[in-house]
Parts: C-alpha cells; sequence; structure tokens
C-alpha cells in the first residue's frame, strides 16, 4: 500500500465492553491494532499513543498492563502506551475521561469487543490530511456465521458484514467505537449525559453536526463481536426497550422519530420487520439458521418488551441494573 502522509494520533480503547466479550476477541484487536501502527509507521516519522481505560473497582484476573503488552508486541517499540486507572465510570464516561490523556492531533475511538479489517487504520487518518475534515466516521458489521450472529444481523443495529455500503444500518454517521476526531474537537464536544443507553451516541452526533464540523465516512469497518451467548442478547434487548420507552416519554427527543413516539410498540416491531426483510437479502440462510433466528427473536423481541415494562414502571431500574 503506497502510503500519503498521516497526522499523529491517539488511540482510546474502553475496557468495559469485556464484559460482553470474549476476552480472544480482544487479543485480536490488540495484534490487528499492532499490525497496522507498524504498516503505517514504516514510512513515517510517527509516535503513536495507544491508551487503555479501565475501571479502577473492577477486579481483573490478569495484569492489563502485561496483557497489551503481550499482544502489541509488534508496535511496541513505535508507541507510548498508557494504562489509565478510571473511576467507576460508564462506557462514554471512560471515552471522555480517557481522551483527556491523548496528547496527539488526532484521537481515535475503539472498543475493545471489535476487530479492524484490513486497512482501517489509514482509511480513518489520510482524510486528515484535508484541514477543513474533522470527524471520520467509518462501520460496523457482524459477522454472519453461527445463527446467534445471523440473528443479531437480521435484527440488531449492525448491518451484515456483505451490506458493504451500511444501507441497512441503524447507527448515526459515526459511532463510539470506530470514530476519529481532531483532538480539540472532541475535548470540546465530549459525550453528553443522557438517561438513553444509546442516547449519547446519537446526541453527540447532533452536537457536532449543529456546530458545523465537517464529518466524513470511512470505507473502513470494524468487526463487532457477539460472543458472550444469552446474556449478550438480554442486555441489548432490555436497553433497546427501555430507550423506547425514553423516547415514546419524550424523555430523550432526538433519539427516535415522533411516529415512535405516538406508537413505541407497533413502529419497534414494524422496524425490525422491515429489516428482517431487507437485511435477509445479504445473509445465507439454511433452515437450522431460520430455526435459530427465530428463537434468538424469540427471546430479543421478549426481553425489548420487558426493558419497555419495567422502564415505565421504574425509569432508574434497568440503568441500576445494567452499566452500559
Amino acid at each position: 500500500m503506497e502510503l500519503l502522509n498521516v497526522p499523529n494520533f491517539s488511540i482510546v480503547i474502553e475496557w468495559e465492553n469485556l464484559r460482553f466479550a470474549d476476552i480472544g476477541v480482544t487479543k485480536k484487536m490488540l495484534q490487528s491494532v499492532a499490525k497496522q501502527i507498524r504498516e503505517i509507521s514504516q514510512n513515517h516519522s510517527l509516535h503513536p499513543e495507544i491508551i487503555i481505560a479501565f475501571n479502577k473497582d473492577v477486579v481483573q484476573d490478569y495484569d492489563i498492563d502485561q496483557f497489551a503488552k503481550n499482544y502489541l508486541q509488534d508496535c511496541l517499540s513505535l508507541i507510548d502506551l498508557k494504562i489509565i486507572p478510571t473511576p467507576d465510570l460508564n462506557y462514554y464516561e471512560q471515552k471522555n475521561y480517557a481522551a483527556e490523556y491523548s496528547s496527539n492531533e488526532i484521537l481515535i475511538l475503539m472498543d475493545s469487543d471489535v476487530i479492524p479489517d484490513e486497512g482501517w487504520l489509514y482509511s480513518l487518518l489520510q482524510p486528515f490530511n484535508d484541514p477543513t475534515v474533522s470527524v471520520v466516521g467509518a462501520g460496523d458489521y457482524i459477522d454472519p456465521v453461527t445463527p446467534f450472529e445471523k440473528g443479531f444481523n437480521l435484527f440488531w443495529i449492525m448491518p451484515p458484514k456483505n451490506d458493504l455500503d451500511s444501507k441497512t444500518a441503524q447507527l448515526e454517521p459515526f459511532v463510539p467505537n470506530n470514530v476519529a476526531f481532531r483532538r480539540e474537537v472532541f475535548l470540546a464536544n465530549k459525550y453528553p449525559k443522557t438517561p438513553a443507553f444509546r442516547g449519547a451516541t446519537v446526541d453527540h452526533y447532533h452536537l457536532i453536526k449543529s456546530k458545523g464540523y465537517k464529518i466524513l465516512h470511512s470505507k473502513s469497518r470494524v468487526r463487532h463481536c457477539t460472543t458472550n451467548g444469552l446474556r449478550h442478547i438480554v442486555v441489548r434487548a432490555l436497553t433497546e426497550g427501555h430507550d423506547k420507552y425514553l423516547a415514546w416519554r419524550g424523555s430523550h427527543d432526538k433519539y427516535q422519530s415522533d411516529s415512535t413516539k405516538k406508537h413505541p410498540i407497533a413502529k419497534f416491531f414494524k422496524d425490525k420487520y422491515y429489516l428482517f426483510k431487507e437485511r435477509k437479502k445479504y445473509l445465507e440462510m439454511s433452515p437450522k439458521d431460520y430455526v435459530g433466528v427465530f428463537v434468538f427473536g424469540i427471546i430479543f423481541f421478549g426481553f425489548a418488551l420487558t426493558g419497555f415494562l419495567l422502564a415505565s414502571m421504574e425509569p432508574r431500574l434497568i440503568r441500576k441494573t445494567i452499566k452500559f
């Protein structure tokens, strides 16, 4: 790959999502990041940073510093590695907190449960050669191998792998697990507080857009992993139902459309049926897959409805139970 000049960068990785992911995914993520940093740094005088933020109150059964060094071996001599213990912060707060420890021109935010595709890092950085660009977003997908993963492909927010243009994504133009900012832009416009689990992503996009910053979308993508079985379905469904209730009550106006606020449950099922029809075009489905997806759908929709009803009784209940 012929490389153009790219700016110096810092990568912030949160450690919160390991509650929902297999540690093997994080190993592959770090190895991919290390490989891509080495490829970019061969022809440039770069000194990147990797900043890993973890909740100091959560006991780990391994040493995070040594773990990171083991799997970043390919690029250790090229980077500053910072392991940042944080207070008991949620997902978005942890990103805000860790960003303060960065020092390079470009700030990249990614998660501990995604694996970058080849060329991901360069595709995020190269657009910043244009001084008017402030934010570069990229895509996410779930690799549809098992019936479980195909269920997420059909009903969750991220598009299937073969939907290359992300036509069926239910995401903002940039999301916190795979995005690059000019550092000063992010530090002046951090993730806001919100009662909705995914509300900070939506509010943050609207905040950046309202201020007129130039946003580009890169073709690079990361694979989002769904490896924690039933618990993963339950958590994602409960939080989605919770946020649908907040949208209906008008607690978070930008999160959903007016039609959702009027008929939230009907709109939810209508949207999921539309996703199923559109995304099925991108998947190969066997009879076994259809059975697995049917079971997935029953569980997902059941717990989404439960999340909606629980939020209607006590809006703080799910937030107290699930950290996100």
